[in-house]
This record gives C-alpha cells, sequence and structure tokens, in this order.
C-alpha cells in the first residue's frame, strides 16, 4: 500500500477525513451503478453487482456532515462503492473523486478501501479564461481543459470573452477566430454539465481596444483627444448605450447564470486624470460603475467589479462610493504580487471595510503569470498560497485564479497551478510547502512517482525581466507580451493603444529584438543580463536533462511531457541566441539557425492538439523571427 494514500495525498484535492478499512482496492468491471431515493432530498448511490449489495454499502454511509451543497460521504470497498451526497453538486465532486481512485488504483502502489468524508473550505474556487489574443483551439477547449478543471475541483469559470464572442449586431467585433454560435453554445452546456458556475466577463469602462480600435467607434474613445483606444468616456450616454447593447448579447447565451463581471480595472486615463482629485475620481468611476451594476441587477444578474480604483482613492472617499454602489455587488480584490501589497499596505483595510459595508468579496490571484512556461516556483504558486490565505482571514467567497491571454502561456503548460487551485481551495492549508501536491500531481497527470518533472518546469520558469526607462522592463531571452511598450515606445503609449500587440498583429520583431540588444549594451546592468541569460541555460539544460531520463517512466499526458521537453530545450536556445547577439555567447549564428529549424518543427508538432494552424504561425513568428533576421544579417556582414 502506498505510504502517500494512507496520509490520503494522491488525491488532489486531499478528502477532509479519509479512514482506511482494507489494504486495497479494485474497481470492479461488472459493478453496475444503482439509485436510491432519500426522503431529504439528498443523493444516494451505489456501484455493486446487484441492488441489494448496493443497499447493504449505502447502509455504511451516512450522510453528509459537511457544510455546503458539496458535501458527501463515499465508502470504497471491496464489494462496490457508495456515496451520499447533499445534492448534485455533491454527486460531481464524488465523480471527480471515484475517477481518481479508479486511475490510483491500476497503478504500482494502488490505493486502500477507505471511508471519506468530504466537504471544501472554500464556496467558490475559480478558474479565469482569457479569450483575446491567444485563441486555443475550441475542442479542446471543450473536450480537454474543460474535464481539467472538473478533475480537480474547480466549481466557477470566469469566462472573458473580448473579441471572440460571436457578436451579431457589430461582427467586425469578432475576431476571424471567434467562436460560432454552435461552438460556444456547445462549450457552455459542457462547463453546465460538468457542474461550473459560469460568470461572463465583459469589460465597461477599460480594455475597450478591441472595439475602440474601430473608426466606427472613435467619438467613443477616452482621452483629453480620443487618444486612448483602450477606454470609453465614463458615463457618456453613447458608450454606455453601446456597453448595454453588447452586454444584452451576451446575455442572449447566458440567462442561466446569475452572475456577471463588468470589469472596471485600470481606466488608464481617468486614473491618470484625476490622480490629485480623488473626489472627482470618486464621483466620476462610482456613476459610471453604478449605473452599470444597476443595468446588470435589473436584467437578473448580480454584478461583479474589479476593486484596483478604490484601493488608490483615500478611507473618506472610498467610504462614499461603498454607500453608493449596489449592495449586491461582489467586490474583486486583484492582486498578483508574492506579498499582496498592490498598491500599498492599506489592502487589508480596504477588504475589511468592503466587508464592514457588506460586500462580498472574491479574491483574484494569477496562476500564469509567466513566458511560455508560468513562473511558477517564484511567482505564481507563492501568489496563489497568498490570496487563498488573503481570502480565508477576511471571509471572502471563495478565489479565483485568473489565466491572461497576454502572457501567451499554453493552457495545457498551466495545469499545476490549475490543480493547486483545487487542492488548496478544497481542503486550505497555511503550509507554503506543495510537496505533497507536487506528488500528487506527478502521480495523477503524469504516472510519476516523483516530482522530478515539477522541479524542472521550476527550472525553465525562471523569470528574467530587465528593467528599461520606457515605464516597464522587457523580457530578457525572447519575445514577451510586455516587449509592447520596447515597440510603442513607452508605458505610456501602450496604456492608449492596448496591452497586447496581438490585437493589431503588427509585432516588428526585428526591431523589438533590435532595441532590445541595444538597451542592455548601453545599460549598466548588461553584466546583470548576461550572468542571468548563462544562468537560464544552466538550468533549462539540467531540466532537459531530468525530462530526458524521466521519459520511459511517463504514463499519462504524453503531448504534454514532450512539450515540456520542447520548452526546455527551446528555453536554451533562446538565451544562447541572445548571449550570441550580444557578442558573449559560443555559439555560431550558423549553428543557432540550424537548431531554430529544428526547434520550430518541434513547436509545431508539439502544439498542434491545442493550437490551431493560424495561432501556430503567429507564436512561430514571436519566437524566432526578430532573432532569426539579426544572425542572418550578421552573417551577410561576416568576413568571408
Amino acid at each position: 500500500m502506498s505510504d502517500l494514500i494512507s496520509h490520503s495525498t494522491d488525491l488532489l484535492p486531499q478528502p477532509q477525513n479519509l479512514t482506511i478499512t482494507e489494504p486495497n482496492w479494485q474497481s470492479n468491471a461488472s459493478w453496475q451503478p444503482f439509485e436510491f431515493d432519500s426522503a431529504d432530498g439528498q443523493i444516494s448511490r451505489a456501484w455493486a453487482c446487484s441492488r441489494p449489495e448496493a443497499q447493504a454499502l449505502l447502509e455504511e454511509v451516512p450522510f453528509p456532515k459537511g457544510s455546503g451543497n458539496e458535501a458527501y460521504e463515499a465508502l470504497f470497498s471491496p464489494d462496490g462503492v457508495a456515496v451520499r451526497a447533499r445534492d448534485q453538486a455533491g454527486l460531481i465532486c464524488f465523480d471527480s473523486l471515484r475517477s481518481q481512485m479508479e486511475q490510483l488504483s491500476r497503478g504500482e502502489s494502488g490505493v486502500p478501501c477507505c471511508r471519506i468524508s468530504d466537504w471544501p473550505d472554500l464556496g467558490v474556487r475559480g478558474i479565469h479564461l482569457d479569450l483575446k489574443y491567444f485563441m486555443h483551439r475550441v475542442d479542446y477547449l471543450t473536450d480537454v481543459w474543460l474535464a481539467e478543471l472538473h478533475r480537480f475541483r474547480i466549481n466557477t469559470l470566469l469566462l472573458e470573452y473580448e473579441d471572440k464572442f460571436p457578436f451579431r449586431r457589430y461582427p467586425e467585433l469578432a475576431a476571424p477566430d471567434a467562436l460560432t454560435p454552435a461552438e460556444l453554445t456547445r462549450f457552455l452546456a459542457r462547463a453546465r454539465g460538468l457542474g461550473l458556475r459560469i460568470i461572463p466577463l465583459f469589460q465597461t469602462l477599460g480594455h475597450w481596444e478591441f472595439i475602440l480600435r474601430h473608426e466606427r467607434f472613435r467619438s467613443l474613445r477616452g482621452g483629453e483627444n480620443g487618444e486612448y483606444h483602450t477606454e470609453i468616456r465614463p458615463n457618456d450616454q453613447a458608450a454606455l448605450k453601446l456597453v448595454f447593447e453588447l452586454i444584452d448579447e451576451i446575455l442572449v447565451y447566458h440567462e442561466e447564470d446569475d452572475w456577471f463581471h463588468a470589469g472596471g480595472d485600470e481606466p488608464w486615463f481617468l486614473r491618470k486624470h484625476y490622480r490629485d482629485n480623488s473626489e472627482a475620481l470618486v464621483a466620476t468611476f462610482g456613476r459610471h460603475m453604478r449605473q452599470v451594476c444597476q443595468y446588470l441587477i435589473s436584467k437578473g444578474k448580480r454584478p461583479l467589479i474589479y476593486d484596483d480604483i478604490f484601493r488608490n482613492i483615500p478611507e473618506e472617499g472610498l467610504d462614499r462610493i461603498l454607500q453608493e454602489l449596489p449592495r449586491s455587488t461582489i467586490l474583486c480584490f486583484w492582486d498578483y504580487g508574492v506579498s499582496l501589497s498592490w498598491p500599498g499596505p492599506a489592502t487589508l483595510e480596504s477588504l475589511r471595510l468592503y466587508r464592514k459595508h457588506g460586500f462580498d468579496v472574491l479574491g483574484l490571484a494569477c496562476h500564469n503569470w509567466g513566458s511560455i512556461v508560468p513562473y511558477y516556483h517564484e511567482q505564481t504558486l507563492r501568489n496563489t498560497l497568498e490570496m487563498l490565505h488573503v481570502c480565508r482571514e477576511i471571509g471572502a467567497l471563495g478565489m479565483i485564479n485568473t489565466t491572461w491571454a497576454c502572457f501567451r502561456v499554453p493552457l495545457p503548460l498551466s495545469s499545476l497551478g490549475i490543480a493547486v487551485t483545487g487542492a488548496r481551495s478544497w481542503n486550505f492549508s497555511l503550509s507554503p510547502k506543495l510537496m505533497n501536491v507536487e506528488l500528487a500531481f506527478s502521480r495523477l497527470h503524469f504516472g510519476l512517482q516523483d516530482q522530478r518533472l515539477i522541479h524542472a518546469l521550476y527550472q525553465i520558469g525562471l523569470q528574467l525581466e530587465f528593467n528599461s526607462d520606457l515605464g516597464r522592463p522587457f523580457n530578457l531571452p525572447h519575445f514577451y507580451y510586455m516587449d509592447a511598450v520596447v515597440q510603442y515606445g513607452s508605458h505610456e503609449q501602450r496604456e492608449k493603444l492596448g496591452s497586447s500587440l496581438d490585437l493589431y498583429d503588427n509585432a516588428d520583431c526585428r526591431y523589438i529584438v533590435g532595441r532590445k540588444l541595444e538597451m542592455i549594451r548601453n545599460s549598466p546592468q548588461q553584466l546583470n543580463a548576461i550572468e542571468a541569460l548563462n544562468k537560464l541555460d544552466l538550468l533549462a539544460r539540467a531540466a532537459e536533462e531530468t525530462l530526458v531520463s524521466i521519459g520511459s517512466d511517463v504514463l499519462e499526458n504524453q503531448p504534454l511531457y514532450h512539450l515540456i521537453l520542447w520548452a526546455a530545450r527551446f528555453k536554451q536556445h533562446a538565451a544562447q541566441r541572445m548571449l550570441a547577439l550580444l557578442g558573449k555567447g559560443s555559439a555560431l549564428p550558423e549553428q543557432l539557425l540550424v537548431e531554430s529549424e529544428k526547434l520550430k518543427i518541434g513547436f509545431r508538432e508539439n502544439t498542434r492538439w491545442f493550437l490551431n494552424e493560424a495561432e501556430i504561425r503567429r507564436e512561430l513568428a514571436y519566437l524566432f523571427e526578430g532573432e532569426e533576421a539579426l544572425m542572418e544579417e550578421e552573417i551577410q556582414l561576416a568576413p568571408i
């Protein structure tokens, strides 16, 4: 019997209570499902060879003691499996557990017969799906990714459409790869069938560049002279009319979903314009978001909005805006740092003020901040655990971990973040150590008996940002979303035009790489940059060696294993070519160009199962085009 399962750590999430009754449990193909009526409306179900045997199993299972509708009690015995759940939500949670038990029982270590009493510590355990910029294949999202949320006990999906919604009244707003009505209907049906609460997210103040870039809507642009493509003029009646029209289109697909996120974060011009006049900021922002929230309430929806503007307002003004905001509004506190201190030490005071005024709160962390691979070790896992701690401390409804498309991190490489979110929001722990989760994830997701693959992920997820005078740092080894500031010339210009070059599909990769090289060469931090690139090369090389050594042991998710192996090789290549372009590396441009071609072939082979051809081509351009152009120029200029 596995020592790990004796501590209930091979299951994700860990059950609240697990008692071992016998050494080995095996699923039996001859077991059939039997349902039984319960006078109190609870669900009773068993899997056994006959109905009398199923009834006998259920007599040993008490009704759920834990709080909430997801609580359940279960028995895994040699004669079958039985469960009592408070309602359908509890049965869905049990189904994910049963699937893991069946998978583990087929492994070398096996699992024991046991009794389980289980319930969640946090009611809302969510993941955000951002569809803009970096679009994954719809069949992957529907058939694979949603199942992964269910597997790790996620019960909430924050769905941000932007230009991937099939707009009908204004079809120019829909990107070429937007969801079709049929695709969206199937996706939503699948999500609801897996027990996910769906929260559509549509921005209603800032982040409007996908709309305002069109000449048809230029009169709605914010700023002194309409220079902000990212922001509508707050409280403008023509702008609000369009906001409400677009909300109505989205609501056609979400009649049965009771929450709606109206955004409201990062209105760059508004915040800058009223920097020294918090009273005017309170009045302007508060009136606009109040109108949006009231409109959603009139449509039978409970509104959610971001809170970052609130945290820039002195307490007196904040007190006033909270008094005027509809009390049913859920305030979403977001912070992606490891200490949750943005924008300052008053964070917890703001959250307590929200609760004092009677507002429900959700915490939002970020689990995919990274470049190709999330910055797991240095950033995202610590951010997730810290946000969960704060949510428990202030009595939040729960937590949603965001997945921002601008990072262009493939969703399969973010799976560990989903697992940690589900594990720790279901069964909360103050411990910053994740060894048990790492081990369980390795076994369930890859069929491995140790966490060496996870440590390889940590190595290639090294964060390498170089500070610049552009208002934001840029990524050292290869293209990254914040490299938009390099092309735009400043972060201020990025605030006006949009957070990513993907929207305009006009990235000048050769210019971006050349400008980065110029800034590094002219910086007193050049030696630090070279040292960091050499460190990445060494870590990625070590990760590759580890991954190759365990390749034959990977029994599950082999396509994902090969993608991680590709990422380790690419990170080495990216570090080496940047060093070569800086004149500080040993690899020759000719060698690097040959390796570049191999890596491009490998990327296509290892991503076609979740990316479409257009997205693959765009990503290859970002990752290779600029560096290749400069290396080819070096070869042409080299003396014969």
